[in-house]
């Protein structure tokens, strides 16, 4: 499955876009994460100092995606690493890109509140959902 293709028939709309690119960037990240296995769950740190951890050990991080193969995906589709950095970091020599595993990430999400919305998870989903069955009518049928 073409997941770039998927997003876009997704027709997310402004305010998705808003939501998913602002605040609720995890909950996006964590539907494409369990409805396409394979993928590799990011975020986008910055560093403060020498560290991009808190004191608390979890990562310092303004956005999620899911990495597949040397593709990345969010909210707007396909898109880089650099570009991830480019769009959410403030001075781009102080981000990266870190992959995590599916407790660190929740871990991280959970230290910043308001992070995640089982709202937004939903209707994404089906949202997702109803773009497969548009692109490949027979793919949820089995």
């Amino acid at each position: 499955m073409n997941i770039g293709q998927i997003i876009e028939a997704a027709k997310f709309d402004e305010d998705d876009h808003h939501k998913g690119t602002r605040g609720w960037c995890g909950t996006f990240a964590i539907n494409l994460f369990k409805m396409f296995p394979g993928g590799t769950l990011v975020l986008v740190t910055y560093f403060e100092g020498d560290s991009n951890l808190m004191n608390d050990g979890t990562y310092r991080w303004c956005h999620c995606a899911v990495r597949y193969g040397d593709k990345y995906y969010d909210v707007l589709g396909e898109t880089t690493a650099y570009d991830l950095i480019d769009n959410y970091v403030r001075k781009i020599d102080q981000g990266v890109v870190v992959e995590v595993g599916e407790r660190a990430f929740w871990r991280s999400l959970r230290a910043v509140p308001g992070s995640y919305s089982v709202y937004c998870r939903r209707k994404w989903k089906q949202k997702l959902l109803r773009a497969i069955e548009h692109i490949y009518p027979t793919a949820l049928a089995a």
